[in-house]
């Protein structure tokens, strides 16, 4: 059975909570990148912070649905010093809802 990529972040992230700026924190939380990446079995590969070929298509994919213009990244929404967790559920549930399956 396949499952949303996206409500698999946020369950990810719901568990082992929510960071900024680190991809997997100490305490085991995630950015929203991380969470993608767990959520797509460690797929997106990354380079000293530079996004590879999937990384930049699961980005791209991923700020189409959830931003529509509004952020130009994951990123820079999850970065952003005044976003909540509150608006990184509501973004991935947003995305959740245009597809996006593994498995």
């Amino acid at each position: 059975m396949t499952e949303n990529v996206y409500t698999q972040a946020l369950a990810i992230l719901r568990k082992d909570g929510w960071s900024k700026d680190y991809r997997e924190g100490a305490d085991g939380s995630h950015c929203i990148l991380g969470a993608l990446d767990v959520a797509c079995g460690h797929k997106l590969d990354y380079d000293d912070h530079l996004l590879e070929p999937l990384n930049q298509l699961a980005e791209e994919n991923f700020a189409d649905r959830a931003f529509q213009g509004i952020y130009p990244s994951a990123i820079a929404v999850n970065d952003n010093p005044e976003t909540t967790f509150a608006d990184i559920e509501s973004l991935l549930e947003k995305a959740a809802q245009g597809g996006g399956t593994t498995g």
